[in-house]
């Protein structure tokens, strides 16, 4: 068929071919007006790919830029930061008054229709949150942009920027929590050992209380050696000092010394000399 044919079949069935656009158009309003109404609103996030190696040891591996935003992305979707978007935006909290009440009684309601009341509220609200949610990154940046649909525009906003904050406070957690986990450890481990040592004080002190400090193998007992720094502590026995005092040739100082008080060594001129004496061959 040439165009000059099909411009005089249109031309001869105009009305016709008015008619259909006319009911396309009518269904396709009909069909928009009854649909319920639903906005989307966009959050910008950022993320550092440099943060999974902060200290910057390990070299670039081809794909992990890519393999980290992916990961970002998991943990942007995942049920804990909805969980965390339910706790900051108290949505399983007891309907309110206004506005607010009506959507978490709506809620309970499909809650109820859906499940019977049986399960956990919570997790099947994260699950409703992430359907939802839309996370897109961008390409070849660090962007991550994150789409939240609801029937209300407040709403979408306020969930989109919710849950930017619940992104950034559990993968500080997830930073964190390792470093915390070894903390812990250490305390527990630290008060463990102090408990002990204040138990092993506690029985050293009883046994000191019941034994005295001279009795139970200390010193005066059979069998007992002094150690040097107890001897060096305990002053000798009054009568072994007498004694040695009688023992100390005649003229020797206050202090057991010679006659020259200023030192212990005589010197070198008036030491006596020994003479090495030869001996005596067979004659």
């Amino acid at each position: 068929m040439t165009p000059a044919r099909l411009l005089l079949v249109l031309k001869s069935r105009w009305l016709l071919v008015l008619l259909v656009w006319l009911g396309v158009i009518t269904l396709v309003g009909l069909v928009t007006a009854l649909q319920p109404r639903a906005y989307t609103a966009t959050s910008v996030l950022l993320v550092d790919v440099k943060a999974a190696d902060p200290l910057g040891t390990s070299p670039a591996q081809p794909g992990q830029a890519d393999a980290y935003m992916a990961a970002q992305m998991d943990i942007i979707a995942s049920e804990r930061v909805a969980r965390q978007v339910i706790a900051v935006q108290h949505l399983a909290d007891d309907p309110a008054a206004g506005t607010a009440g009506n959507v978490a009684d709506q809620r309970r309601q499909r809650w109820q229709s859906d499940t019977g009341g049986q399960g956990d509220y919570i997790a099947w609200l994260s699950e409703e949150l992430r359907k939802n949610l839309e996370v897109r990154p961008a390409k070849e940046s660090g962007v991550i942009r994150i789409f939240y649909t609801a029937p209300d525009r407040e709403e979408a906003a306020r969930m989109a920027n919710a849950y930017v904050k619940a992104y950034s406070d559990t993968a500080l957690q997830l930073r964190v929590e390792p470093a915390r986990q070894h903390s812990n450890f250490f305390d527990e481990r630290s008060r463990q050992l102090r408990e002990r040592l204040e138990v092993a004080q506690a029985r050293l002190s009883d046994y000191q209380r019941s034994n005295g400090p001279d009795r139970g193998g200390l010193r005066g007992s059979p069998g007992h050696r002094d150690h040097p720094a107890e001897r060096a502590v305990h002053p000798a026995d009054p009568a072994a000092g007498a004694g040695r005092r009688i023992q100390q040739p005649p003229g020797a100082g206050p202090l057991g010394r010679g006659p020259h008080a200023r030192g212990d060594r005589q010197p070198e001129h008036r030491r006596p000399q020994r003479r090495a004496v030869a001996p005596a061959g067979p004659a």
